[in-house]
């Protein structure tokens, strides 16, 4: 998956759960700015991606 469609699946996750960014960003310990530069796919952020995946994947149960 690149990084830009790992951004467009974390904000359709989003959406459909109610969240917004900012509740992501807090849950997985970075800043809104942070968060927004991985997602447009201007940073890697490989240690963060991981922890996206698994806070969604933890919202799916």
């Amino acid at each position: 998956m690149s990084n830009l469609e790992f951004g467009i699946y974390v904000r359709s996750e989003l959406r459909r759960k109610g969240l917004q960014q900012r509740d992501l960003a807090k849950a997985v310990g970075c800043t809104d700015a942070y968060l927004s530069q991985v997602l447009n796919g201007e940073r890697e952020g490989l240690d963060l991606k991981k922890k996206i995946r698994d806070y969604l994947l933890e919202m799916k149960m």
